[in-house]
This record gives C-alpha cells, sequence and structure tokens, in this order.
C-alpha cells in the first residue's frame, strides 16, 4: 500500500520559488509543482516534520509568504509530468522536449531535457530570452562558462551550435547531477560540470558566459564574470526583472561592459553585454 502524501502549498513572489525548492529538498521533499501563487511540495506524510520545514524557510520574511499544509492521496508523478508536458518551441530555431517526445524536424535545432528538480526547461521566460540571444551568435569554437546551469539547457544547445567546450556551475547538487543526464541525453560532448558558485570558476578566461540567475546573484558576481571573459567576449545575464535592468547595467558598465541588446518577455529581460 502506497503511502499517502503531505502538500505543503507556499504563496511567495514567484522571484523566491526556486531558492524555496531548494530548502525545502534538505529536508526530505521529493516533488515541487510552481502554481500562480507560489510553489506546492510534497513529502511522504511519515516523513513531514512540520518544525524541520518551518526551519528550512527561516530565511525568510515570515510576513512574506503563507502555508497551507494538507494530506492527500499518492499520485503518479511521471504520468502527470507527461501528461502535462507542452513542448517548448522558441521560432523556429529550437524546439526543448523530454526524452519519451520525438523530434521535429523542422527546427534548426532541438534540445532533450528531463528536468526531475533543475530549473531550466525552456517554460520560463528567462529560458527562452537567453535562447533567442544565442540564436544571433556563432558559437563555433567558442569556450563557454554556464553559470547556474540548471538542467544544462544553454551549455548544451551551444555545444549544438558548434561551441568548443562548456564549464558549467550549479549551487544545486541536483541541478549538477541532472546536467550530466542530460548531457548524455543529447550526446553532448564536451561539457564540464561542477557543484559551486563563482568563486570556483577556474583561473581561466571564456568567449561567452550565460548566467540565468537572479538580480542578487548577479549584482555580487557580475564582476567575476567580468574577470573570466576575454577582451571582445560576451555575457548573457537573465532572471530579472525590467525594473531591475538600470542597476544591471550600470554595474555592468563599471566592470568595463558595453551594454548589446535586450530581449525581454513578460517583464523578464535578458541582456547582452560585450569586454
Amino acid at each position: 500500500m502506497k503511502t499517502n502524501l503531505t502538500e505543503v502549498a507556499i504563496e511567495i513572489d514567484p522571484t523566491q520559488v526556486e531558492v524555496v525548492i531548494a530548502w525545502l529538498s534538505t529536508v526530505g521533499f521529493q516533488a515541487f509543482e510552481e502554481t500562480q501563487k507560489g510553489v506546492k511540495a510534497y513529502i511522504d506524510s511519515p516523513d513531514f516534520d512540520q518544525e524541520a520545514t518551518m526551519e528550512a524557510l527561516s530565511f525568510l520574511d515570515r510576513e512574506s509568504f503563507s502555508i497551507s499544509v494538507e494530506e492527500i492521496e499518492p499520485r503518479n508523478w511521471n504520468e502527470e509530468w507527461e501528461a502535462s508536458w507542452e513542448d517548448v518551441e522558441i521560432d523556429d530555431f529550437c524546439q526543448i522536449i523530454p526524452s519519451f517526445r520525438k523530434a521535429d524536424d523542422s527546427f534548426s535545432y532541438t534540445v532533450v531535457v528531463d528536468p526531475k528538480m533543475a530549473f531550466g526547461t525552456g517554460h520560463h521566460e528567462t529560458t527562452r530570452s537567453v535562447i533567442r540571444l544565442m540564436k544571433a551568435e556563432d558559437m563555433k569554437g567558442k569556450h563557454i562558462l554556464d553559470m547556474g546551469c540548471g538542467t544544462g539547457i544553454l551549455g548544451i544547445l551551444a555545444l549544438k551550435m558548434g561551441a568548443n567546450s562548456v564549464f558549467a556551475i550549479d549551487i544545486d547538487p541536483w541541478s549538477v547531477e541532472n546536467t550530466q543526464q542530460n548531457t548524455q541525453l543529447n550526446e553532448a560532448e564536451g561539457i564540464e560540470v561542477i557543484e559551486g558558485i563563482a568563486k570556483d570558476i577556474p583561473s581561466e578566461k571564456y568567449d561567452l558566459i550565460f548566467a540565468n540567475i537572479n538580480k542578487n546573484v548577479l549584482l555580487q558576481d557580475i564582476p567575476a564574470y567580468a574577470d573570466h571573459l576575454k577582451e571582445h567576449g560576451k555575457l548573457f545575464l537573465s532572471g530579472f526583472y525590467t525594473q531591475d535592468e538600470p542597476e544591471i547595467k550600470e554595474l555592468s558598465k563599471e566592470q568595463g561592459l558595453t551594454f548589446l541588446s535586450r530581449v525581454e518577455e513578460n517583464n523578464w529581460v535578458a541582456a547582452a553585454f560585450k569586454k
């Protein structure tokens, strides 16, 4: 007999969803469902510890979120995921599909992604926007750094477009594992992935750096990205709103980076800079 699940529904600013998922996964939550109001997290009921759950969320201002708890019947997550998946199509340039779908040859590139718990399925505006910046870029022979790689989607696409190598970094261990899995699904040779943050970037220079993270991390790490760019190298930033754009641009300018172009979707921005 299957164990019942405990569903914890959290209403919160959408920019906080990823980090909430990261912290809840440390106390046993195994499945997550993003909602219009925030996120729902699921755990086997015998493993649910309300005190540990609230401790995991203690980094948040208690007034900034609401939480409700409900015990529910077991669910077939794989079946639900497969039934609800919508393929991502970015112009005629790139399609993003799971491993149980067949590729459409009318697209220039196909990336296969089974996301597990990692961010970067292409369903989010920021991922699509970075891919649109990539569409206009000649990747051939380039050495690339992918910060906050998530599912590895951007690095995998870069290799398919002709990049020579990708060094990927993510703070979450499951993202590292998922990038490795998706690299194998795409037979994409040339990606090395590690668990870490900006201080763990190797002491070398890159032709192009992707950083699709969030405003606070970007403002903290843009100086490191600029330092690891080759002369005339480019930096693609995303994970911030239009109202945050002036602050991102100003810091980038202070680091010797020139603004080139931008893509906006639903108030989310991806911006390209050149050193």
